[in-house]
């Protein structure tokens, strides 16, 4: 098989492969609508790339428009991809860093789009060739920033709950810039885009699969993810938190399920804003949370509780604590009822001794949702 059908190839699969894609996409249900536009803008942009690739493949001879329109498509989708990747990696809640951490892209855009006519980045030689400048390395510069805000959060959240979604991206990265490496040396023919097309689709499996392991409501990891941490980490000591928000049957029954959401969503926020990297939250019931503590004292543990208590005394909602260690040695189910029914002790001594605090969250919430009757 030549070269030229060869490259034709790979450009036809890796198309079709974005069409199934955006099929499957638009078809799905159940599907974090974030994720689904983010995946949609990914599919769209490789298939503008393959299609400018093929066309400029079949033009023949090539006219220097064509070459540089081409250049510039994959010159943007390639610092589109890392740019998304960063984005998916650091899960940016503000435009503000967002726009910041897009100025890299913004400028290598801007630098192509004026290079036919400046030859900033690149221009087509008296052969008919088209060229890099030294200037170029200004998009290798742009990989390596982006690379090395990912490394950062990659550091950042370690024993978090989306280390392994930081490890996984950040291994489909290396596998596009290994892409890279093959096209820009002339090893292979379409390897940016072929690779780019199988990380795309692999991360979107990945994620598609993930949303089965995180609750909706509080974006906590699952009662399955729980028994397979205790076992992914059961060689360390751990402490083992039980947590059970209380009265959240109350809110649901008097003030809706929509307020009952709410206050699930405040407490696991400021569980997560409280804790350290050793500790990962899941949500593992209704109103039942669990904490485990990796390598974590019984001091640590008890520390991290009375932060979050505190921390709750701004919102009208209380919860139950118990805690239990766990050792190499210990039956894990052992120390996880051991944990619960501290916290059982813990709920029913709130509620024989904290009437008065039940009685200030019900007129708190009745302030909250109530306000306009």
């Amino acid at each position: 098989m030549s070269n030229s059908i060869m490259a034709q190839s790979v450009l036809l699969i890796s198309l079709e492969v974005c069409i199934v894609m955006l099929v499957f996409i638009f078809t799905m249900r159940s599907f974090d609508s974030k994720l689904r536009v983010g995946f949609v803008k990914l599919n769209i942009a490789m298939i503008v790339a393959i299609l400018s690739n093929m066309i400029t493949q079949h033009v023949s001879p090539i006219d220097e428009n064509i070459m540089y329109l081409n250049r510039i498509i994959n010159l943007v989708v390639e610092s589109y991809l890392i740019l998304e990747a960063l984005y998916m990696v650091a899960d940016f809640q503000d435009y503000i860093s967002k726009l910041r951490n897009a100025l890299p892209f913004f400028f290598v855009l801007g630098l192509s789009l004026i290079s036919p006519s400046t030859h900033l980045l690149f221009y087509v030689d008296e052969a008919g060739n088209l060229v890099d400048t030294p200037i170029y390395w200004f998009v290798y510069l742009e990989f390596i920033i982006y690379g090395a805000l990912i490394f950062q959060h990659f550091v950042q959240k370690k024993h978090e709950n989306k280390k392994e979604k930081c490890i996984f991206i950040g291994t489909l990265l290396c596998m596009v810039i290994a892409g890279v490496i093959f096209e820009k040396y002339n090893i292979f023919c379409n390897t940016i885009i072929a690779t780019s097309v199988v990380a795309i689709m692999i991360m979107f499996v990945y994620m598609y699969a993930e949303r089965y392991n995180v609750d909706s409501v509080t974006y906590c990891y699952k009662r399955r993810v729980f028994y397979g941490d205790s076992e992914k980490f059961g060689r360390h000591n751990m402490s083992v938190v039980s947590m059970d928000l209380n009265n959240l049957k109350y809110i649901n029954d008097n003030y809706g399920h929509k307020a009952g959401d709410e206050a699930l969503k405040t407490f696991a926020n400021i569980c997560k804003k409280a804790k350290s990297s050793k500790f990962i939250l899941y949500r593992t019931g209704g109103d039942e949370f669990m904490m485990l503590g990796v390598k974590a004292t019984y001091e640590e543990t008890a520390d991290l509780i009375q932060k979050i208590k505190k921390d709750l005394e701004a919102t009208p909602y209380t919860c139950s604590y118990g805690i239990a260690m766990y050792g190499p040695d210990d039956d894990f189910e052992d120390i996880v009822v051991q944990a619960d029914a501290c916290m059982y002790l813990d709920k029913k001594k709130f509620k024989l001794l904290n009437r008065k605090e039940i009685l200030n969250c019900e007129e708190q919430l009745s302030k909250m949702y109530c306000s306009v009757n």
